[in-house]
């Protein structure tokens, strides 16, 4: 039997500015209401067709993370994405919250055997946390599941296999986990844990292409849980045959370490010389390295940043204010609890002006501090 990876496929521009869709897809599947998938993610290609691409589905389970398949980013970068959050239609961009990817940490373990992936699931660290946004629980209980269980599917694939543009509007279907040896008759694995089976009982509605890394959730004591991840699945989306998914409570030991990196809150030290700058400080000192003295030719300093707090800092970018200071070295993005990153600072002195201001500004998810800001000035010689 041939499988279909449910991935990649360009967003027409048709899909992005024309009427929506009709509303029965994933493969007939429903609309999902604006209230129902508050945590469905999209992650696009950037620099693309349209200046975007839609290339997997995902989920927000933590403020500053989203899941979703690993073959679906197999060859992509951070810098090469983005992630759209809490979105119910694609063409509509006021009502998408959208950020950028610091780091994507894929599950050491994944391997794909002619699309048959194994550990098919990866973390995508946000450049920034989303507020106002409620997260997707993620199941950490493998116990916690059975054959018969039911569970919804979403996602914006398209709504016909011989079709590659996708649904503008997110998608939702039925399911149910089935023994996972009826799957084993379909593709070439061998029943394992580390993946689930799941079919609409009626055999009507299935994923299909742009579906992967698309949240399979159940609602356990009233709470929509995450359990598992849009993979694999026949080659024409067949409904009558089970897709396959990610298994998240099997890997749970992987997921919730990488999820507790920033379940706690950073803090942001500033210092020059071993001695401490003060956040929207004014007034440079020597002794800090934020006054770069008299001056006639370039002098660079170095200013390090500590993160003394137990969450992961990130510092998703640094600038200065004024052309007369330039940064030099850039800090790193990601600074661990209990480590450190710097920042070089260069003051070139021109004639004019004389005496040069400027403010740098870090750029941080630390939530005392989201924008750290310290000041720095120089000033030309008056002497040849």
């Amino acid at each position: 039997m041939v499988f279909l990876r449910f991935r990649t496929f360009l967003i027409a521009a048709t899909a992005l500015c024309g009427d929506a869709l009709e509303s029965h897809a994933i493969i007939s599947g429903t609309s999902a209401g604006n209230d129902e998938f508050p945590w469905m993610a999209g992650i696009v290609k950037k620099g693309t067709f349209v200046s975007t691409a839609l290339l997997s589905g995902g989920a927000l389970v933590g403020d500053q993370w989203v899941i979703t398949a690993a073959h679906s980013i197999a060859s992509e970068s951070p810098s090469s994405i983005e992630v759209w959050v809490g979105i119910t239609d694609l063409s509509d961009p006021t009502a998408r919250v959208v950020r950028n990817v610091l780091a994507i940490y894929r599950h050491p373990d994944f391997i794909t055997n002619g699309g048959e992936s194994e550990a098919d699931l990866a973390l995508l660290l946000l450049d920034q946390p989303v507020v106002g946004i409620s997260v997707l629980t993620v199941l950490d209980d493998i116990d916690s599941l059975a054959e018969g269980d039911a569970l919804t599917v979403a996602g914006f694939g398209t709504t016909d296999s011989e079709v590659l543009t996708p649904s503008q509007v997110l998608l939702q279907a039925d399911a149910e986990i089935v023994d996972s040896m009826i799957v084993s008759s379909s593709f070439s694995f061998s029943p394992q844990s580390s993946r689930l089976a799941a079919i609409d009982p009626e055999e009507m509605s299935t994923p299909c292409r742009g579906d992967s890394g698309g949240p399979l959730t159940k609602n356990i004591d009233g709470t929509d849980t995450l359990v598992g991840i849009v993979s694999f699945g026949s080659a024409d989306c067949d409904p009558a045959i089970p897709s396959v998914y990610t298994n998240v409570a099997f890997y749970s030991g992987w997921v919730q370490p990488i999820l507790a990196l920033t379940a706690t809150d950073p803090i942001t030290s500033v210092s020059g010389r071993n001695r401490p700058i003060a956040n929207s400080d004014g007034s440079p000192r020597k002794g800090d390295s934020t006054d770069f003295g008299e001056r006639r030719s370039s002098k660079t300093n170095t200013f390090t940043i500590q993160n003394p707090g137990t969450g992961l800092l990130t510092i998703r970018s640094a600038d200065e204010s004024h052309r007369n200071f330039s940064i030099r070295t850039a800090p790193a993005t990601l600074v661990p609890a209990g480590s450190s990153t710097s920042i070089r600072i260069t003051y070139k002195p021109r004639k004019r002006p004389r005496r040069s201001r400027a403010w740098v500004r870090l750029f941080t998810n630390d939530p005392a501090a989201p924008i750290y800001t310290y000041r720095v000035v120089g000033r030309m010689s008056k002497g040849r």
